[in-house]
């Protein structure tokens, strides 16, 4: 074969070479941009994700969300093709069976407020929580299924109030976490998105305290995401989402004010969320978003919670092989 054979020959495969790769690159980008390869969603948390857990057990005249509109996690469980379906926290209640997977509760903690060494009055705890989910699933949870875990915000503004025994409830309120995950992971679970806590001293409820107290919740909401990524960061298959990042962002890059949210300071309303009809607040009342936030929030956990399919990380290895055929023929 002739040298100019040779050399069209060559360049004819790095043309198929590099085409092949595009291909590959793209698909994976499309597969993995559309993977949600969980089969259901399960929600363990606070007000920030209740939906409907305390009204069905106090009763009609208590609110079934903590904002304006659906929270976050109600987002995220709509972009992955799911209800959130409220607990009611009793595996008896006719309207959830086979159907609960949201487990948060208003006023929820993430440590035992009953052995605490500040206990409080408190809807239930984490510990209770997950425990209700392995009860309703008869002991085996869906290994398939993707666990969230957005817990902390109540035992931050516990330990504001707790003098010296502050970051003991921290301590406690992380170990709670930690502890409760490795009972998931007995159970079977697997797949875990756990949420930092929020920054809780730009809430318009502690800002209303002084620089005292700001500074001090800087350091409480600090001390427990320190703590909890060390913990977490041995753990088989838990992602951690930054909610503290994750509001600087939105905010930093303009995703706030595209949404129209003019006000990140003061309350919407002061008295509770849902009579809050102003969605250019960044706070529905002192402590919890608008809708427009949880919104956001909502469709940056579905980009946490996305992973590559088994299809997507062949495609990437078929990738990775053709590039460095194409490496070794280079003349």
């Amino acid at each position: 074969m002739s040298n100019k054979s040779k050399s069209m020959l060559t360049q004819g495969f790095k043309k198929l070479m590099r085409g092949s790769i595009i291909f590959i690159i793209f698909a994976f980008s499309q597969q993995n941009a559309l993977a949600t390869p969980f089969t259901d969603l399960y929600v363990f948390g606070d007000s920030l994700s209740e939906n409907g857990n305390l009204q069905g057990l106090l009763g009609p005249g208590v609110p079934d969300r903590f904002t304006n509109g659906p929270t976050a996690t109600e987002i995220l469980a709509a972009q992955m093709g799911l209800v959130l379906a409220p607990s009611f926290f009793s595996p008896d209640n006719p309207t959830t069976d086979g159907l609960a997977n949201n487990y948060a509760f208003a006023g929820g903690r993430a440590r035992d407020v009953t052995t605490s060494v500040f206990p409080v009055a408190a809807a239930p705890f984490l510990a209770l929580q997950t425990g209700q989910a392995i009860a309703q699933t008869g002991g085996t949870l869906d290994a398939g299924a993707l666990y969230l875990i957005f817990i902390g915000g109540n035992d931050i503004g516990d330990a504001l109030d707790a003098g010296p025994d502050a970051f003991t409830v921290i301590g406690e309120a992380v170990s709670a976490i930690l502890d409760s995950i490795l009972d998931l992971q007995t159970a079977g679970a697997m797949n875990f998105l756990v949420v930092n806590a929020p920054d809780v001293g730009d809430t318009p409820l502690v800002q209303s305290g002084g620089l005292g107290a700001v500074g001090f919740a800087d350091l409480l909401v600090g001390e427990f995401n320190s703590l909890l990524s060390a913990g977490l960061s041995g753990m088989a298959g838990v992602s951690i989402f930054d909610a503290i990042a994750f509001a600087e962002n939105y905010i930093s890059s303009g995703g706030a004010a595209a949404d129209g949210i003019t006000d990140f300071t003061t309350a919407c309303s002061n008295i509770t969320p849902i009579l809050c009809a102003d969605n250019s607040f960044f706070y529905a009342d002192p402590f919890h978003p608008t809708a427009p936030v949880h919104a956001a929030f909502g469709k940056a956990l579905i980009n946490a919670a996305r992973v590559p399919e088994p299809a997507a990380i062949a495609l990437l290895g078929l990738g990775v092989l053709v590039l460095g055929l194409m490496r070794r023929r280079k003349p």
